[in-house]
């Protein structure tokens, strides 16, 4: 490998969502990579190869690529996200010498389970997931969390908002049971509701069972940055995820250290707290359904619980700093 490769590193997007934790993840790894003095470079696979850059989001430039062009550059590189349409991509790219990175196992289904004992280096961002892999058979598969690179000084607001939520409106997003509450709760105190729409579950769920659940609705925010969320949370003192992702759950989301940086008090669904040790324990609160969810948003800002919560929000985040997570990213894939 030549000397100067190892000032940078390639890295594969093989999907085509623009929003969500996806592209936020790949926005804070470059952040961090950089903060190292490694340039990190953006490919997406496509057909041909292109001469020129395109917009990304967040900031951020990328280059289409041939798949043949692609598995050039693999040795030593890393796929950031590979998306299950994506698996004859991935497999092809993770056998030239490529890393791999899974964010939960709905990236594993079916097919997208197979030539996993071929990469070199498999990576999840959440502890629960590494039995998985080793199930369908990764070979040392690593455990490395969440990215994230603080987003720094910007104006707080005293007089907070009740409560937002910053996911996706998605069916493993449960935004139903955030509707289900605010229909118990007074104007003043309902949970508004940020981001991008999966249309078949909006029409079909959301639509079906609450025709006026859009009074609720403020519309998808930007990616113009990687804090878009964060931007939204400083505005509220809660932040509600009630996303539950089957045989995943226990560590972090972005939505969860975008509310932390903003110093928002996080609530999640119980059912992303799994295991002994879960990590989700030091900084948010659970509920199990619409009742408990509208006592969470409810609840006095001074509550001692609350202020305990609060108190692990820079010692979560550190654990999580960009720089850092971003070097051993680096050298580990130089490696292998």
């Amino acid at each position: 490998m030549a000397l100067e490769s190892w000032h940078q590193v390639n890295l594969f997007y093989l999907s085509d969502v623009r929003f969500g934790g996806w592209p936020t993840f790949t926005a804070h790894l470059m952040m961090g990579l950089a903060a190292n003095g490694i340039q990190p470079r953006l490919f997406r696979v496509g057909t041909r190869t292109e001469g020129h850059l395109r917009d990304f989001g967040f900031g951020i430039k990328y280059q289409n690529l041939s798949l043949d062009r692609a598995a050039d550059l693999a040795d030593g590189s890393l796929i950031v996200v590979a998306a299950p349409k994506r698996t004859e991509h991935r497999n092809r790219l993770t056998r030239a010498g490529s890393g791999l990175v899974i964010h939960d196992p709905t990236e594993l289904k079916g097919d997208s389970a197979s030539g996993l004992a071929d990469c070199r280096r498999i990576f999840t961002v959440r502890r629960e997931n590494l039995a998985v892999l080793h199930e369908l058979g990764a070979l040392n598969p690593m455990f490395l969390p969440h990215p994230y690179r603080r987003c720094g000084p910007l104006r707080r607001f005293h007089n907070r908002q009740t409560a937002c939520s910053i996911s996706r409106l998605d069916f493993d997003k449960h935004t139903d049971v955030i509707i289900e509450a605010n229909g118990m709760l007074t104007e003043d105190h309902r949970v508004d509701i940020y981001g991008a729409e999966n249309r078949l579950y909006t029409h079909h769920k959301l639509g079906q069972q609450w025709p006026k659940w859009r009074e609720h609705y403020r519309g998808p925010f930007g990616n113009s940055g990687p804090w878009e969320g964060f931007k939204v949370a400083r505005r509220y003192r809660t932040m509600v995820d009630m996303s539950v992702i089957v045989g995943d759950g226990g560590g972090t989301q972005y939505t969860h250290l975008e509310a932390m940086d903003a110093g928002a008090d996080v609530v999640l669904n119980a059912g992303w707290q799994v295991g002994p040790a879960c990590e989700a324990d030091q900084y948010a609160s659970y509920a199990r359904d619409a009742r408990e969810l509208v006592a969470l948003v409810q609840r006095d800002p001074d509550d001692e619980m609350l202020s305990l919560l609060r108190s692990n929000y820079d010692r979560v985040l550190e654990r999580h700093d960009a720089v850092h997570i971003a070097a051993d990213y680096f050298a580990v894939v130089k490696a292998s």
